[in-house]
């Protein structure tokens, strides 16, 4: 069983790990890649970026030459592991920088890092204090969420009739009442910005 996990691990290490938290270095904001299949691309981009930093460190250590001590090459296990470990410390902390791991703003407000302005982007003003931009940031997400569940909802409708279509309508005005308290949350919170 442990050798499962180690082999598991491992498989991670050099396919995954390195190259998707780089990818998240690289692209920061959520949707950058693509709006709905965002994670996918991640995934998808990681496994490529993956392979090419798990080649590049193999050929690092390799040319390092032997160890004096040992007359061992570093091309062994624990220098690959130790390397796409750091590598992988190394761009979580770059892409913890250009704030692509909001969800850290959970755990303590000085965690929030703000993300990089997309000139393309509708999402508002920047905020000068990380607590509101983070909270901003989360309602405008919400935001196209229900945006989104309305018109899936209102698809619902059109192919239903009777209870079923009532049950629809009731979700969707449901849904826009949200709709319309997380927009008035978000005009408050930019007046509060503006002044």
């Amino acid at each position: 069983m442990l050798d499962l996990l180690r082999a598991i691990l491992a498989l991670l290490l050099i396919f995954f790990i390195p190259g998707f938290i780089t990818a998240n270095a690289i692209f920061p904001r959520k949707g950058e890649l693509d709006i709905k299949l965002d994670m996918l691309y991640r995934a998808a981009l990681g496994i490529g970026l993956s392979i090419v930093i798990t080649i590049l460190t193999g050929f690092f250590l390799n040319a390092l030459g032997p160890d004096p001590d040992t007359g061992i090459g570093y091309f062994t296990t624990w220098y690959i592991i130790l390397s796409l470990s750091l590598v992988s410390i190394i761009t979580f902390g770059i892409g913890w920088w250009r704030g692509a791991y909001q969800f850290m703003g959970n755990w303590h407000p000085k965690l929030i890092r703000p993300v990089p302005q997309d000139p393309r982007s509708l999402t508002g003003p920047m905020f000068g204090n990380r607590e509101k931009g983070f909270e901003h940031r989360q309602l405008v997400e919400k935001k196209f969420k229900a945006i989104d569940k309305i018109n899936e909802l209102e698809k619902k409708e059109d192919m239903h009739d009777g209870e079923t279509a009532d049950y629809y309508r009731e979700k969707i005005s449901g849904t826009k009442k949200t709709l319309r308290e997380i927009e008035a949350r978000l005009i408050e919170l930019e007046q509060e910005e503006e002044v």
